[in-house]
């Protein structure tokens, strides 16, 4: 009797573990094909983002923005590494430095940051007013304006300046590669 039930018990424990070990293998095979397809959906997911102080619409997706994105991003950098005063270029130009690529930041930290130093140091302020932006398909921005450059309270420069910053969007973050300034026509 007691073997019976021993042999009874012992099919019945075995089907069970064999049921479970079938369910444990069909729930790993959902879990890397989900995983699979979570991977493969990222690059085309696509977030619409309307933040309160803008007016347009944008999207971005993987390796892409629209225009209107790029745009607003262009104008940020320009903001913060053209716009301060003694108090805030420290500040500016940390932020600004967030949007830099990682593989670039190295290069500009040094000098940004001791730009900053000087121009706090010599009570320089400045303005740059935009007058007009062009996105290129090679991934730059032409940016035109008048920067206005004051030490104290003097206005000490007043110049017409074009600016090309280069840029990518990599895993829907842009990132500034490059910023340079490319023509200036200045009136003291």
């Amino acid at each position: 009797m007691k073997v019976q039930k021993f042999l009874s018990d012992f099919k019945n424990t075995k089907a069970t573990n064999n049921f479970l070990r079938l369910l444990v293998l069909v729930l790993t095979g959902t879990v890397i094909v989900e995983g699979a397809l979570m991977l493969k959906m990222m690059d085309k997911q696509k977030v619409i983002v309307v933040p309160l102080n803008i007016d347009k619409k944008f999207s971005v997706t993987g390796t892409t923005a629209s225009p209107e994105y790029i745009e607003m991003m262009v104008r940020q950098a320009i903001y913060l590494k053209e716009n301060f005063t003694p108090e805030t270029v420290k500040e500016n130009f940390e932020a600004f430095l967030t949007l830099i690529s990682p593989d670039y930041y190295h290069q500009v930290e040094t000098d940004l940051l001791a730009q900053a130093e000087k121009y706090a140091r010599y009570h320089v302020s400045q303005v740059f007013f935009i007058k007009d932006i062009v996105i290129r398909k090679n991934n730059t921005a032409e940016v035109k304006g008048i920067r206005k450059t004051f030490v104290s309270d003097k206005l000490v420069k007043q110049e017409s300046t074009a600016l090309r910053i280069a840029f990518r969007v990599k895993n829907g973050r842009f990132e500034v590669t490059g910023y340079e300034e490319v023509a200036k026509n200045g009136n003291s």
